[in-house]
């Protein structure tokens, strides 16, 4: 263990990290016997600093934290080796505490606070290579990452934008076998040309099989550099530090300024892609905690949920805020840019576009339905890619069969929405849609000043709802 060492060797000459603001709850430059014991746990510590991962100490390398005396008392089998469950059986924080306030005053003051704040920043992944979160990705913080804690915080599609660094949508094999065995790589290369594409990946390979390719020992638990690439993941789909977060704020940043201004958005992404993308279970709506979780504030699902049942509907989000106002509610200095940490959920939104397919780059789907390349969408191109059931359900963002006039105005306009209502109740359904028009006229009305007379296809902007209808279907079929 010899990381172990080097790590006391660096405390006798360099002081540490310290984080008073957190170590130190209450700021009076010293550490009570409460804050250490509050900091973290025993198990954590062990993990923390057994650099080797051999869960154990050597005499030597324990005599940096403890002294001879209490080196025997705990190696009851007298090996000269100290394992987690000696320590466990003999050691508690408290007494660790007690050897280090060298003058028993009850506080760790100069010197004395010297280990602890190196095992704090150790537990917690601050002065150091690491950069643990375990207050985060570690749920329950014993130290350990269980398989439950990586799926509850990432899915394999956000996984996947993370590690693919160069940001085309793809993985060489020398890329792969950073995070998969040559045996896996075989298995997901379904088309065998030597490179794994989204959707091999998708179909081929799980949250299980990563967690397993990194959890050397088979524990069952990520343990130390175990972590380091879920954490890396977990970093760069949240927006803490990583390389994929600038990358992908500089897909965003057109000009290039170091600023996300509201056209540049407007460029990517529609609310109703936003939506799509952040609908990790394919239900079209929200529940009060993921609604929470994205905008920070408890009282917008109060606000928007208005008919009260337990799930906002798209329709009901389009209803309390547009794509300027989620700008908006993320500009919190208000200067018409985001910028730092207020871009970070903008970013993660196109996070996991790019994952579902739903924009890659500022191109979106036209790249995949515009056959021939022409920056057109073509009628037969969009005949050959969509139908109408599908544009419909695309569309339906509560899933009840039908449009309110306000729901129907993300596609069409009051005319068509008049010609189509056959009972004039104010309400179209499927039934009145399909018997009143057909996916061709869909085109011909979305056709209108987009290009010139006769050319027959659509440009980007006037296809949208046809590129909308396409991401969610897709998105749709991925996740079923």
């Amino acid at each position: 263990m010899t990381p172990f060492l080097l790590l006391f060797v660096a405390l006798a000459t360099a002081s540490p990290v310290r984080n008073h603001h957190e170590l130190d709850a209450n700021g009076d430059g010293q550490i009570s016997r409460q804050e250490a014991l509050q900091a973290f746990h025993l198990d954590q510590v062990l993990h923390a600093l057994d650099s080797d991962h051999d869960r154990a100490f050597t005499e030597q390398e324990a005599l940096q934290f403890l002294d001879h005396h209490f080196f025997a008392q705990l190696d009851t089998d007298h090996d000269h080796t100290l394992t987690f469950d000696e320590i466990r059986g003999g050691l508690t924080l408290g007494s660790l505490f007690d050897f280090y306030d060298h003058n028993h005053d009850g506080f760790l003051t100069g010197s004395e606070d010297d280990k602890w704040f190196t095992m704090w920043n150790a537990v917690h992944g601050h002065g150091g290579g690491n950069f643990r979160n375990h207050h985060e990705l570690d749920a329950n913080g014993d130290g350990l990452v269980e398989l439950s804690e990586v799926t509850n915080s990432i899915n394999i599609d956000t996984a996947i934008v993370a590690l693919d660094s160069d940001g085309d949508g793809m993985f060489t094999e020398a890329q792969a076998l950073q995070f998969m065995s040559h045996n896996i790589f075989a298995h997901v290369d379904t088309n065998h040309d030597h490179s794994l594409s989204f959707d091999e990946i998708r179909a081929g390979l799980t949250l299980g099989n990563l967690f397993n390719f990194y959890d050397r020992d088979g524990d069952g638990f990520l343990t130390g550099t175990e972590q380091d690439q879920f954490q890396a993941i977990w970093n760069s789909v949240h927006g803490h530090g990583g390389g994929n977060k600038k990358r992908q704020a500089a897909a965003i940043d057109a000009d290039g300024d170091g600023l996300i201004s509201l056209p540049e958005v407007h460029a990517v992404m529609t609310l109703q892609n936003a939506l799509a993308a952040l609908d990790a279970d394919g239900d079209h709506g929200f529940t009060e905690q993921e609604t929470t979780d994205f905008f920070g504030d408890a009282s917008l699902y109060a606000q928007w949920n208005t008919n009260g049942d337990d799930h906002l509907s798209f329709g009901e989000v389009h209803h309390g805020i547009t794509l300027d106002g989620m700008f908006a509610w993320f500009d919190t200095n208000g200067d018409g840019f985001l910028e730092g940490p207020e871009a970070d959920k903008v970013v993660y939104v196109y996070d996991l576009m790019v994952a579902a397919g739903i924009h890659h780059g500022n191109f979106r789907n036209v790249r995949v339905m515009d056959t021939n390349g022409d920056g057109h969408l073509a009628k037969t191109e969009v005949l050959n890619a969509l139908t109408l059931d599908e544009v419909l359900v695309a569309m339906d963002a509560n899933g009840d069969m039908q449009f309110t006039v306000d729901d129907a105005m993300q596609f069409i306009d009051h005319h068509y929405f008049n010609t189509l209502d056959r009972n004039h109740d104010h309400v179209i359904t499927f039934d009145e849609i399909r018997a009143g028009t057909s996916l061709g006229e869909l085109f011909d009305f979305y056709d209108e000043n987009a290009v010139p007379v006769g050319t027959g296809g659509i440009r980007h902007v006037t296809a949208d709802p046809m590129l909308t209808s396409y991401s969610s279907s897709k998105l749709k079929s991925q996740r079923e």
